[in-house]
């Protein structure tokens, strides 16, 4: 029953942060990759002026030809810098859900070591990238029965939320652990992050 329950939350977390994570690397190559060299005419050469002829003293000043290359009324000059192409822009990605002191790490199913009636404390840092988004409230699966979570939402800047959760272990809960926390955003796009406790004495 353990190990079943266990195999849906590694599941039920890893598949769609992989598709997150997918999102966010092709997003990060379009955004770096190399914009195409703008392509610029050779330069025309020099007009060259035309074989004068002797001229009758009664004559002006021998003309100077245009080059039969240029074109009439508009001077044979090279082109400037194409501009660059656009890329799309990148897709709406569901809002962000950290572990505090592991912001950096991209993993999103974390074991850790428990001890029988040593409090276990965990901040949760939770946000959306579009200002104009507001969080709902988060979910918890699998959380024990002892255990509190408490969520802390800055009314000033509603796409961002914290919360804390505290278990402290009883010898009921020797073995593993493991529970899960969601969170998504006005549009239903969720993101979670799984916990696995090995409860020992």
């Amino acid at each position: 029953m353990k190990r079943s329950l266990i195999l849906k939350i590694v599941l039920y977390v890893l598949i769609p942060s992989l598709f997150v994570l997918l999102s966010r690397f092709a997003i990060f190559a379009q955004e770096n990759a190399p914009l195409p060299e703008a392509k610029t005419a050779p330069p025309s050469s020099p007009p060259q002026a035309a074989t004068t002829q002797a001229q009758a003293p009664d004559k002006g000043p021998p003309q100077v030809q245009a080059p039969a290359n240029a074109p009439s009324g508009s001077p044979s000059q090279a082109q400037g810098p194409q501009t660059p192409p656009r890329f799309p822009p990148p897709r709406v990605l569901p809002p962000a859900i950290f572990i505090k002191g592991k912001e950096g790490n991209i993993n999103r199913v974390f074991v850790e070591d428990a001890q029988v009636g040593k409090e276990v404390r965990v901040e949760f840092i939770m946000f959306d990238i579009d200002p104009n988004e507001k969080l709902s409230a988060p979910k918890t699966y699998g959380l024990p029965q002892q255990a509190t979570f408490k969520v802390e939402t800055m009314e000033v800047e509603k796409n961002r939320a914290a919360a804390v959760l505290t278990w402290t272990p009883a010898e009921s809960d020797i073995g593993i652990k493991a529970f899960a926390i969601e969170v998504a955003n006005s549009k239903g796009e969720p993101n979670r992050v799984a916990l696995f406790y090995n409860v020992k004495k």
